[in-house]
């Protein structure tokens, strides 16, 4: 093979492989034990059983430039008072990704797209349901921008037809128990398939928007909306006035153009808690 045709064969085969999230063919189970390490778990005190939540967590992951973020464990603390047992799902450091790379590779669409984090999804999922004290049949989905791309990459998912690349075919009731989902400014542009496929499974779903937001902007979203709605879907979406992308993460790293807002997110720690609280109650 000439020099110069070898080169892009090899660039290819890399590409795909950062595409991909890297992980292909591990079974369910095996996906599950590879994020365990990357679960953070929180629930009310008691034995349980009780409904549970998994939260994905936005492109830059868990962690910022010097110290923890604030956002998914002041989410998880909302939702424990509601009743409920979280999981905060880290899809980055258990594939060694630091926020760093992640801003270069993972934002940019160049590494773990939302249609291969998907997997994530399916493994916490079944990872959940395996747990004493939650209840199998109330899970709820909750994904912020690039996780709500992938929570919502997996609700288009038949997991007969189509499932997560990363994985090798789930058991048809992999999903079952999933009765609700929300999005908190989720990603619906290309690459991601909301925009042109409806569900494969019916869950209510709540979505906040941010008026101002130019990354998960809100026409392809809107598209989105229509496909959940063929679907049967029971939809509410509520727009954030004067708000950007990100609003609600208080550790904004320097020259960011996105805008902490203390009393928005307040109201979005709010609306979340009364979404699970009016959950637990039907």
């Amino acid at each position: 093979m000439p020099p110069g045709v070898r080169a892009k064969v090899l660039t290819a085969v890399l590409l795909a492989g950062a595409l991909s999230g890297c992980r292909h063919g591990a079974t369910v189970k095996e996906h599950a034990a590879f994020l365990e390490k990357g679960f953070q778990i929180s629930k009310p005190a008691g034995d349980g059983p009780f409904p549970a939540v998994l939260l994905f967590h936005g492109c830059g992951g868990l962690v910022g430039e010097e110290s923890e973020k604030r956002i998914m464990p002041d989410y998880a603390r909302a939702a424990v008072e509601a009743g409920f047992a979280v999981i905060i799902v880290d899809s980055l450091r258990p594939r060694g990704i630091g926020f760093d790379q992640a801003r270069k590779t993972v934002c940019k669409g160049l590494r773990l797209r939302g249609r291969n984090r998907a997997g994530d999804v399916v493994a916490a999922v079944y990872y959940a349901k395996g747990l004493s004290f939650v209840a199998p049949e109330k899970i709820v989905l909750a994904g912020w921008s690039h996780g709500g791309w992938a929570v919502m990459e997996t609700m288009i998912m038949d997991l007969e037809t189509d499932w997560p690349p990363s994985l090798q075919k789930p058991a048809p009731g992999a999903l079952d128990g999933v009765v609700a989902v929300y999005l908190t400014y989720p990603y619906c542009g290309f690459p991601s398939r909301a925009p042109q496929r409806r569900w494969a499974r019916r869950a209510r779903t709540s979505v906040v928007l941010a008026e101002l937001d130019e990354v998960a902007k809100r026409k392809p979203c809107e598209r989105a909306f229509v496909r959940m709605q063929e679907s049967g879907v029971s939809l509410d979406v509520e727009i954030y006035a004067s708000q950007t992308h990100a609003f609600d993460e208080a550790d904004q790293t320097e020259h960011s153009e996105f805008i902490y807002d203390s009393a928005a997110t307040e109201r979005a720690h709010a609306r979340f808690k009364g979404f699970l609280l009016n959950l637990r109650q039907h």
